[in-house]
């Protein structure tokens, strides 16, 4: 029952607080959007399957500085949410990437959600793209 209820109590506030936003979007009600900035690379590609044909996932790499920190962050299997082809520099602005925080930037053990404020360089070279973009962490207000 214990388990239960640390679950409920931890879990279910994490559902309903956690930002939903994809490329695109606009910080949502009750966020703010503060701590350090983390500056850097982010490559964005494109997954295909073996008959060369998009999977509607993509990989996304990070690295960057965040205070004198380096940054490195890979996530694989990031779903898609639109067609990778139509992801643009404009697009690319307030994207978020959740639990992503590097630790010891905004707190010691990290997993903020982190959020594409400018994007200063961006280059499409087909099945990838690059962006040199400054993130941002969303913090409950």
């Amino acid at each position: 029952m214990k388990k239960i209820l640390l679950v409920s109590v931890f879990l279910i506030p994490v559902m309903f607080f956690s930002p939903r936003i994809s490329i695109g979007g606009e910080p949502p009600p009750g966020f703010t959007i503060g701590g350090p900035v983390i500056v850097g690379m982010l490559t964005l590609e494109n997954e295909r399957d073996d008959a060369g044909e998009p999977t509607g996932w993509m990989t996304v790499t990070f690295r960057g500085m965040c205070k004198v920190e380096y940054v490195k962050k890979k996530l694989c299997y990031f779903p898609l949410q639109i067609p990778f082809a139509d992801i643009t520099k404009e697009n690319l602005l307030y994207y978020v990437l959740q639990y992503e925080g590097p630790s010891d930037c905004y707190s010691e053990c990290g997993g903020e959600d982190i959020i594409i404020t400018k994007v200063l360089k961006f280059k499409n070279a087909g099945d990838r793209i690059y962006a040199e973009v400054v993130f941002r962490f969303l913090i409950p207000i």
